[in-house]
């Protein structure tokens, strides 16, 4: 008999002979699931929601050929995850159409049981392993089974309009490479993401099921649903900074024509990420928690689109990076570009004490720490060179690659880091030069302000705040932080022109308007550049506040050039704005990579840097750069606050559940490529799990 639990029935704190649980422990055995949904975790992730996954598990039976159970646990108690997700299928008597997800929130990881003889390919159930995933490297429990409903059901839904007498299409050898399985059928899966996404826009445009959407959301509350929103604003804005490396790579490694596509869907990223960050800007204005809730909604659903794009199309990059003759050279040059990059640390450190000597420690502060962070991610990139090697004589150039791209996103942001310290006195020497004119300007003003308005008290504060940055501007010619005092002048002739316009002739200020936005449109984008740099080369730990004001800071810019020569005036207030929003963006960023070294000297009992040895865990977390080989894709997923996976013990690959396949080893349970991962499993035996 087929256990296939009714909601009525089901429970998520039962299990065999309707025992309650006792407190859990930190690491669990396999069970016996009584219910299709079964929660064992100290924190009850699932609480509240078993409705909505049951629900999910009920639209897979009614749309496939499956039946998906899910269990979430505390830990896989030193197991491999997919012995302990068949060992729990075998002990809950599941049938062959059962799907079994474990998630185990301690290891954020998870075991996929299926039966050996299941109507899933190999290359499918990879593919649904990577669709839980993205979820659970994000801490979103709940949302890790909803991926696996969905991905099943447009399975179906795709098998139902191109199944022909065949059946399934098997991939060859068992637990083999999937590699040749992805090369010739790479459009099948590009129709079942297609398929997953329309779905979901049907659900969206629909009046029963955006009610049913409504209903979903109204058991999370608003504080929540904002964190939700904001992390996935930060996971797509990593994604678009690291396709944008990925695709100058592979236009440079396999010409333009192969990665048109590519482009394009990067492109579109772009501008819907644009419009979601447009949104979290709108909803600071917001009236009423409706219209947060929704906004909030919508920036979701946004970035999931855009997700679900650049996946399809990194599948493909992973494809052609995959290909087994270049893995060797790819890592020697790789090899001999560290040791190039780790060549100029020694006068990157010369830069800044010789910037030291003359600016202070503020004028420096973006960039006092870049020869450290090059460093340590130099001698990680050299560690994944190594490791990628020892893959090569293995025979896993898959999980070859998978290290090679980590230690080219780590290169690229050593040469950006290196970059920053060598711009940073040139940066500063321009701020100086231009004290001269911004003081003189602001001199001008001050007196147009005794000559137009005499003895007017109401002017007396923007006065003094004018002098007061004009002296501070002379005091930062000889030693000073000129970047910041430059920012102040700026500020305070903003204030007093906007005091001295009623005062002033129409013509003259758009005149003065006109001189005045050149000059800020160019400070404009020396801040912008500042923020973006930091933010680029930080990102792994930058939260969603940074990131907004930053991309509100390049569309006012971007405002203020198109107005400047028809509107000088909006041009010079969009160049203002540009200005603040980009310092506020570095503030916040900052305050974020502030945040995150402090824990890490909390929970290492040390400094940061100065590490040796094997893999920089930290540095890589730091540039965004540890997902690309965590998460099992080409991009980063991780952030700041949240746990993707721990470096090294290789996690052996989905080997056939009793079988003895052939075993591949990966990085935190998951490799950087389309390779299988080690949290799935067929299991042998016929009808049932034996």
């Amino acid at each position: 008999m087929k256990l296939r639990v009714g909601r009525a029935a089901a429970t998520l704190t039962v299990v065999a002979g309707g025992a309650l649980l006792a407190a859990p422990a930190v690491a669990d055995d396999p069970i016996r699931m009584a219910s299709r949904v079964v929660d064992v975790t100290s924190d009850q992730v699932a609480a509240g929601r078993e409705d909505d996954l049951l629900e999910a598990a009920d639209e897979v039976v009614a749309a496939t050929d499956f039946d998906l159970w899910t269990v979430y646990v505390d830990s896989f108690d030193g197991m491999r995850p997919v012995d302990w997700a068949n060992e729990t299928a075998v002990a809950s008597d599941a049938d062959s159409d059962v799907l079994l997800l474990a998630v185990a929130v301690d290891d954020a990881d998870i075991g996929l049981s299926v039966a050996e003889d299941a109507p899933i390919t190999d290359a499918q159930v990879s593919d649904l392993e990577a669709a839980v995933r993205g979820e659970v490297a994000r801490g979103r429990w709940v949302e890790a089974s909803f991926a696996a409903a969905d991905f099943l059901v447009a399975l179906g839904e795709d098998a139902g309009a191109g199944s022909d007498d065949d059946g399934p299409v098997a991939a060859g050898g068992g637990g083999g490479s999937i590699w040749p399985w992805l090369i010739g059928g790479a459009v099948l899966l590009v129709v079942v993401v297609a398929v997953a996404v329309a779905r979901r826009r049907r659900k969206a445009t629909s009046t029963p099921e955006e009610q049913q959407q409504r209903e979903r959301w109204a058991g999370v509350s608003l504080e929540e649903l904002g964190k939700r929103a904001g992390s996935a604003l930060v996971e797509l804005d990593n994604d678009v900074r690291s396709s944008a490396n990925e695709l100058a790579f592979a236009e440079a490694q396999f010409g333009i024509e192969a990665t048109r596509d590519f482009k394009a869907t990067l492109a579109t990223a772009q501008q819907q990420l644009g419009q979601a960050f447009t949104i979290q800007q709108q909803l600071e204005q917001a009236s009423s928690d409706e219209q947060r809730r929704q906004g909030l909604a919508q920036i979701l659903t946004i970035c999931e689109q855009a997700e679900a794009a650049l996946d399809s199309q990194t599948e493909a990059l992973a494809e052609l990076r995959a290909l087994q003759d270049r893995a060797p050279a790819l890592l020697d040059e790789l090899d001999q570009r560290a040791g190039e990059l780790e060549a100029r640390v020694p006068a990157a450190r010369d830069v800044l004490r010789q910037l030291g000597a003359i600016y202070p420690e503020t004028a420096l502060a973006t960039v006092a720490k870049a020869p450290d962070q090059a460093q340590a991610l130099v001698a990680s990139a050299r560690q994944s060179v190594a490791e990628g090697r020892s893959r090569v004589q293995a025979d896993d150039r898959g999980t070859a690659v998978a290290f090679a791209r980590t230690a080219e996103d780590a290169l690229q942001q050593v040469a950006k880091l290196l970059d920053m310290v060598g711009d940073a006195g040139q940066t500063l020497a321009d701020a100086a030069a231009r004290l001269d004119d911004a003081i003189a300007s602001l001199t001008a003003d001050i007196a147009d302000a005794g000559r137009l308005a005499p003895g007017d008290a109401t002017l007396a504060p923007t006065v003094e705040r004018a002098q007061a940055a004009v002296a501070a501007g002379a005091a930062a010619k000889t030693g000073g932080d000129p970047i910041a005092a430059l920012a102040e002048l700026e500020a305070a002739e903003q204030a007093i022109d906007a005091a001295l316009a009623p005062r002033r002739e129409q013509e003259q200020v758009v005149a003065r308007a006109t001189q005045r936005a050149t000059t800020q449109i160019t400070s404009a984008e020396t801040a912008v550049r500042q923020a973006n740099d930091y933010i680029e080369t930080h990102r792994g730990v930058v939260e969603s506040a940074a990131r907004t004001r930053l991309a509100s800071a390049v569309d006012d810019l971007a405002q203020a050039r198109s107005l400047q020569g028809s509107d000088p005036q909006q041009a010079l207030a969009a160049a203002q704005r540009a200005s603040e929003s980009a310092r506020t963006a570095l503030s916040l960023a900052q305050a974020d990579v502030s945040r995150w070294r402090r824990l890490q000297e909390t929970s290492q009992g040390g400094g940061y840097y100065g590490r040796s040895g094997g893999i920089d865990a930290d540095s890589m977390i730091l540039g965004g750069i540890i997902g690309s080989v965590l998460s099992g894709g080409s991009r980063s997923r991780s952030t700041w606050g949240g746990s993707t996976g721990s470096w090294g013990g290789g996690t052996p690959s989905r080997s056939g559940w009793g079988s003895g396949g052939r075993r591949t080893g990966s990085i935190g349970g998951s490799s950087g490529v389309r390779r299988p991962s080690g949290g799935g499993s067929r299991r042998s035996g016929g009808g049932r799990r034996r």
